[in-house]
């Protein structure tokens, strides 16, 4: 009885471990490229995370997951969401600069992230 006790606790506890580490994934198959190519798609989506218009599902999660990922460095991200991140944000500053602006001041509006999170846009870990 203790054993399996001891197993199932340890069992809830690797589980509980490895779904604070990581984002979803669920999304990761999508693709991106597809969207970033599509200024509606990329203005549903920003009008979602600002707060400013309908939220599909993958709206929805980005809005819910970017104040951290912003803060920390992406570091919950998987590689498929770092590159992602990397590749939406050269879309935004170079196509929409008015909303990496707005996104700056809704997730970092005192700009405390900032330099360590375009350190992180520039790497390739």
């Amino acid at each position: 009885m203790k054993i399996s006790y001891v197993y199932y606790v340890q069992l809830f506890a690797w589980f509980a471990y490895c779904d604070e580490e990581h984002y979803p994934t669920k999304y990761d198959s999508i693709d991106f490229m597809e969207v970033l190519e599509n200024d509606r798609l990329i203005i549903l989506y920003l009008q979602c995370i600002l707060s400013e218009g309908p939220c599909p599902p993958l709206g929805r999660l980005m809005k819910e997951i970017l104040p951290e990922a912003v803060a920390t460095n992406c570091r919950k991200c998987s590689s498929i969401q770092k590159r992602l991140i990397r590749m939406s944000s050269v879309v935004l500053r170079e196509r929409f600069p008015e909303y990496w602006e707005k996104l700056s001041d809704k997730f970092d509006p005192d700009r405390i992230y900032l330099k360590s999170f375009l350190a992180f846009l520039d790497s390739d870990d």
